[in-house]
């Protein structure tokens, strides 16, 4: 599959650098509330990896489908410990100041899905036409 591939070492730098490189490769198929959307759910899967995950290495692919734009994080980390936590993600009324990254990702996204105890995470945004 063609699309925007990167492998980096876990650092802010990095991290940065390769939230704007998705964010450019989407803007072939989006642009406004939908690329901000795929941009800002990029950038919560990416700080997961980093912050939860404990990861030393991020690899990321992105590529269009006829309908879609798919992201695929995966880091080498220690993925959830729990990983029934996936499937609850916080409550957006829950007075928490910290861990709303699942449901940002959800609500900017089409899918969400997570393999591997949350190591590799697959982020779907439908084309609009």
């Amino acid at each position: 599959m063609q699309g925007y591939r990167e492998a980096v070492s876990c650092s802010v730098a990095s991290i940065s650098r390769v939230r704007r490189g998705v964010r450019e490769f989407a803007r072939a198929g989006f642009s406004g509330q939908g690329l901000t959307d795929v941009e800002l759910a990029v950038g919560e899967a990416l700080a997961n990896s980093a912050e939860h995950g404990r990861a030393a290495e991020i690899r990321i692919h992105c590529w269009f489908t006829r309908i879609s734009l798919v992201v695929e994080i995966q880091d080498d980390g220690e993925g959830f410990s729990d990983s029934s936590l996936l499937d609850r993600p916080r409550h957006p009324h829950d007075p928490a100041p910290r861990g709303y990254g699942l449901l940002i990702m959800r609500h900017s996204m089409d899918r969400v899905e997570f393999t591997d105890r949350g190591r590799r995470v697959r982020l779907t945004k439908l084309l609009t036409r």
